[in-house]
């Protein structure tokens, strides 16, 4: 079997580095994920008129995570923007373990693909002994043509350049080609991206970074305690809690409150 990293594969990821430049002017052409110039600071995407309470990649619009430090012990590998227990196998400490790229969890190594029989990961690949969906693009159907570099399934699009007019920015996140991921993506007379379609701002109406939740309210959703996280959801401040990064948190002093 071809190993993992096929030369088709190392074009997928050049070009998913290509559409990372791209789109980075839409996240605020920040690549180090400071407040003032990197691509992870919150904010730096605007998502259905709503700027990113977490983080935001330039590739991916509003994710948990732009880099490994970012994700807590649990699942300590950042991997397309949510935090994983494994990026490579190098991760799994347990003998025997890969990182299976489809669901970035370490599992039993395969020995073959009768060990992988079942679920749409039916291949052991030779080189990680993970089960995998594809190793290279000959692997692939004509409708989803690429093997994806992340994650080992075949996929529609690697980059932009992958998809039609009518559906012109791959999500690499799910290897599809959508509308669009980022508000920025989107024309004047229609300027939000809602479920990765053009339409108009819900928030209008309340400044930059604001959510309207009803009755002349603009809230910001990352630290309001009446409104926390989301439109309503009011945090104990009787208890002392307030809103921190959309999360309702308890004083030092009351853990648990």
């Amino acid at each position: 079997m071809s190993s993992i990293f096929s030369s088709r594969r190392i074009r997928s990821l050049s070009a998913l580095w290509g559409v990372a430049a791209v789109v980075a002017a839409a996240c605020g052409g920040n690549t180090n994920g400071s407040g003032s110039s990197g691509s992870g600071f919150p904010g730096g995407c605007s998502v259905a008129g709503q700027t990113c309470n977490v983080k935001c990649d330039a590739s991916l619009g509003c994710v948990d995570c732009v880099k490994s430090s970012d994700c807590g012990v649990a699942n300590p590998a950042c991997v397309a923007g949510h935090c994983q227990q494994c990026a490579s196998s190098a991760d799994c400490k347990a003998t025997g373990q890969a990182c299976f790229p489809q669901n970035h969890k370490c599992q039993t190594a395969c020995t073959g693909n009768p060990s992988c029989a079942g679920g749409n990961a039916p291949i052991c690949d030779a080189t990680t002994h993970a089960c995998v969906g594809c190793s290279t693009a000959k692997d692939c159907p004509t409708n989803k043509p690429i093997c994806s570099a992340t994650t080992s399934q075949c996929v529609e699009c690697a980059s932009n350049t992958d998809c039609p007019l009518a559906k012109p920015v791959c999500d690499l996140g799910g290897g599809r080609c959508v509308v669009c991921l980022v508000d920025a993506h989107c024309p004047a007379a229609t300027p939000a991206c809602i479920d990765q379609h053009c339409g108009q701002n819900p928030n209008a109406g309340c400044a930059p970074g604001l959510v309207n939740c009803g009755n002349g309210v603009c809230a910001d959703l990352s630290a309001d305690v009446q409104h926390c996280g989301q439109c309503g959801q009011k945090c104990d401040t009787g208890a002392g809690e307030t809103c921190s990064s959309g999360h309702c948190v308890c004083p030092p002093n009351k853990p648990g409150c």
